[in-house]
């Protein structure tokens, strides 16, 4: 696992530390600049430059659990947005662009109080973050409407759509380069998709200028096909659009809180700090990236926020830390029962572990059976299994189910045992 106090060395190589805002930045006695780690591709990059020289090392996975550190403007909702959480980050390289560009999404939870909107195809399964959905925007017929300063380069095409211009301009390396893109009127231009699809560098839209201009023409998809002319996914999908993928659907929206997320990042950390290896020409190539990140405290407080009742949460069996706990009730005036009932309990558990069930809690705590019952509904144990006085009368015992509230009798341990296994 890589270190949560990192160089300012390499984030300076790669043009991070002055541009990054949510750093925790310090220096040492030495005045030596430091920095609690938000992320690790440049650390992670160096590592694996130092190690890996040739392709036959390739494709190379590399994989950590630990802490990071943001100064988060506005710190929301417990473990979903802090200054400090655990995260299982990876990182990839590979060979090929095109190998490294095979994985790439999003994952998230459905919940009112996620951040991200996620828009959902009533028809089919389709789902997307609003900054990636593709759909079919709703248009009306008529004729386009652009500044009458601009100097086109040749004719628009013959939309008959209601529709709009909205000119860019960005920084090129002959000055300005100045770019239309025509929407639908009354929608938004996605910022993802612009910097995505037209590589405009610092593009700002201009409302008004005293000179006329020329400029590249950019037809959103949904205005149609026109020869000559490039159509682009533009427009930022809203909720009541077509879904593009089954054709019969409308899109809806939801929030969502994001815990995973998958992204190439080609050569960027690479190629700043030099990071290459042989390919089968004994060439010296780049490797090529992919970064994957899971939020881990994150996810539990979504998980929670997703799966609860008023008693507490209800932890999902495969993932509960503790899948079954074991509730005895004690007879206060009779410390003998309770001894052998101890001895019992803690053989039943040992028993069940090698088992089907693993991961099982005894609750043997010197407090009432109504204490343990609340304390383990708001645990959210996914299974109580209660002990009482049948059990040792005539070995029978209590199933509870948390999320169901259903409760079942079991009679000996190999049926106890079946019971956990077929689930």
């Amino acid at each position: 696992m890589r270190p949560c106090l990192l160089s300012a060395e390499n984030w300076k190589i790669t043009g991070r530390w002055n541009t990054t805002s949510e750093m925790y930045k310090l220096r040492d006695r030495k005045k030596s600049e430091f920095l609690l780690g938000p992320t690790h591709e440049e650390e992670v990059t160096s590592l694996v430059s130092s190690l890996v020289s040739s392709f036959k090392s390739l494709p190379l996975r590399v994989y950590q659990i630990g802490k990071k550190y943001r100064d988060e403007l506005r710190p929301r909702g417990g473990l979903l947005r802090a200054k400090e959480f655990v995260m299982k980050d990876m990182y990839s390289f590979d060979t090929s662009a095109s190998k490294a560009l095979e994985t790439s999404h999003e994952y998230h939870i459905i919940s009112p109080i996620g951040e991200d909107t996620i828009l959902k195809c009533s028809n089919c399964t389709y789902t997307a973050n609003v900054e990636k959905a593709v759909g079919t925007p709703s248009v009306k017929p008529g004729n386009i409407k652009i500044p009458s300063w601009i100097n086109l380069k040749s004719e628009l095409p013959p939309i008959d759509i209601e529709s709009e211009g909205v000119l860019y301009r960005s920084t090129s390396s002959n000055g300005f380069k100045y770019s239309l893109v025509l929407i639908p009127k009354g929608r938004t231009i996605n910022s993802v998709k612009l910097e995505k699809n037209l590589s405009l560098e610092n593009p700002q839209v201009l409302l008004e200028y005293d000179n006329k201009v020329e400029c590249d023409i950019y037809i959103d998809s949904s205005l149609g096909l026109f020869e000559g002319y490039r159509s682009i996914d533009l427009v930022e999908i809203k909720e009541g659009d077509g879904c593009s993928s089954c054709k019969n659907g409308i899109l809806g929206t939801e929030r969502a809180i994001e815990v995973g997320h998958t992204f190439y990042l080609g050569t960027k950390y690479s190629s700043s700090l030099k990071a290459t290896f042989k390919d089968t020409t004994q060439k010296n190539v780049l490797f090529e990236m992919g970064c994957y990140g899971i939020g881990v405290s994150r996810l539990v407080s979504a998980i929670i926020e997703a799966s609860h009742d008023r008693h507490g949460m209800i932890w999902p069996t495969p993932i509960a830390p503790y899948k079954v706990c074991v509730v005895p009730v004690y007879d206060k005036c009779n410390r003998e029962m309770n001894k052998d009932m101890e001895k019992i309990l803690s053989q039943l558990v040992y028993n069940m572990n090698p088992h089907s069930i693993h991961d099982v809690a005894l609750d043997d705590r010197d407090v009432s059976f109504g204490f343990k019952m609340k304390d383990a509904q708001l645990m959210g144990y996914p299974y109580v299994i209660v002990a009482g006085q049948a059990f040792l009368e005539k070995g029978v015992l209590e199933i509870h189910e948390r999320k169901g509230g259903n409760i079942r009798e079991v009679s000996d341990i190999d049926e106890l045992h079946s019971f956990f296994k077929n689930l």
